[in-house]
């Protein structure tokens, strides 16, 4: 299978869009798994797997786990595919109106990716761990976690 150079373009913008929905500092589509007990205890959030939580250092930096990371970025690059291919796949898409639109969000979506996967890994109180073991942690620290959906926050 050889891809051509447009294909490379088109697989870089949807990955580093995916990046950019991972990287927002809103809550797009998360799963947020606040904890209650007597001590505190970061808030994870997982889209759907869990990729991040707040940092107990400063309210400013996150926790970032890195299978979580790749597995939310794989799956949110597969939606953007499908979208992206049924949006090509539709009639009216051929229209001049239509196809300016489309790139102009794109173009959108693309500025502020870069701009929030800059500043996710500009700040230097973010911390990178391989994986987050939430049970584990809510047992020995004795919390009762529940996760919710929220779509944006």
């Amino acid at each position: 299978m050889k891809i051509n150079k447009r294909q490379t373009i088109r697989y870089i913008i949807i990955s580093l869009i995916s990046l950019g929905i991972l990287c927002s500092p809103f809550s797009i589509f998360t799963i947020v798994y606040d904890c209650k007990g007597q001590d505190v205890f970061p808030v994870y959030f997982g889209s759907p797997f869990i990729f991040k939580s707040t940092s107990l250092a400063t309210s400013l930096a996150y926790d970032y786990y890195l299978t979580g990371f790749i597995a939310d970025w794989i799956i949110w690059s597969l939606i953007v595919v499908l979208i992206s291919y049924l949006f090509d796949s539709l009639k009216w898409t051929k229209q001049r109106f239509v196809l300016i639109f489309y790139r102009f969000i794109v173009g959108s979506l693309i500025a502020v990716s870069i701009l929030c996967v800059i500043s996710v890994f500009s700040i230097g109180d973010n911390d990178m761990r391989f994986k987050a073991n939430l049970n584990k942690e809510a047992k020995t620290w004795g919390m009762d976690c529940k996760g919710r959906f929220r779509l944006i926050d």
